[in-house]
């Protein structure tokens, strides 16, 4: 490995391949093509610590190991995220077209509680909006 600017160049190019990493997973869930385990993003994360890794074993300077300690804090979250934080359920329900709509109980945008019951039989339109939070 050598030395000189190339390897600061190094260390943040594998910083910023977890924010790349965020972007298309993201992207992904924004397109509706979520999958359980997003085994694309599983590999730049993989990347991007290897590359943290290398610089840190190459050059071993305050700079690079407080990268890499950052780079290893923002992989713990993401990939926590990715595997448990935004997974769906195995019993989540799914719905074929046709299929008729099960029945839930929640409370409306202004607080009041709404049962789907009142549209048996009506064509309506549900969004769901889970919120800032």
């Amino acid at each position: 490995m050598g030395t000189g600017q190339n390897v600061p160049m190094l260390a943040i190019s594998g910083f910023m391949l977890l924010f790349v990493s965020w972007g298309v997973f993201q992207w992904t869930l924004g397109r509706g093509s979520y999958r359980r385990y997003p085994h694309e993003q599983f590999v730049i994360l993989g990347a991007s610590v290897l590359i943290g890794l290398w610089t840190v074993l190459g050059e071993p300077t305050a700079l690079h190991i407080t990268l890499f300690a950052l780079e290893l804090a923002v992989f713990g979250m993401l990939v926590w995220y990715m595997v448990g934080g935004a997974r769906f359920s195995r019993g989540e329900i799914s719905l074929a077209a046709g299929d008729p709509f099960p029945s839930f109980s929640l409370r409306d945008s202004h607080g009041e509680p709404f049962d789907s019951t009142r549209l048996d039989g009506k064509t309506a339109l549900i969004l769901f909006y889970r919120g800032p939070w």
